[in-house]
């Protein structure tokens, strides 16, 4: 992740990182984690994924329709809507475990290593 007003990267990693199939709701499990900056994952282990069309959030807010994915635009493993949106839709765009407090991001990538 690169933030925004410093230019800074950061970089998280977990040993364990899983999302299960349809029926769960492609639940996610994280753990065994490493980086840089905070472990803000944490708090988005054991949620489904809310997207548009599947509300899976706790979310209370009608004028995005209760729905996390239709106030940043974008779907995730949210947990009542905070902590971190790596693929939200400015201003949602950011991570709240950098440094200094600014959350703000500029990047994100995502890798995976299935093994």
């Amino acid at each position: 992740m690169q933030q925004k007003q410093t230019g800074n990267w950061f970089w998280v990693e977990y040993d364990k990182f899983i999302v299960g199939d349809e029926e769960t709701g492609y639940l996610l499990t994280v753990d065994k984690f490493s980086g840089n900056t905070g472990d803000m994952l944490f708090y988005n282990s054991g949620k489904k994924f809310t997207t548009f069309d599947r509300d899976n959030d706790n979310y209370i807010n009608p004028r995005y329709n209760n729905s996390c994915a239709m106030l940043t635009h974008s779907g995730f493993w949210y947990p009542k809507c905070g902590y971190t949106f790596p693929n939200g839709a400015a201003p949602y765009f950011y991570y709240l475990g950098l440094s200094n407090g600014i959350a703000n991001l500029e990047r994100c990538n995502m890798k995976l290593l299935c093994l």
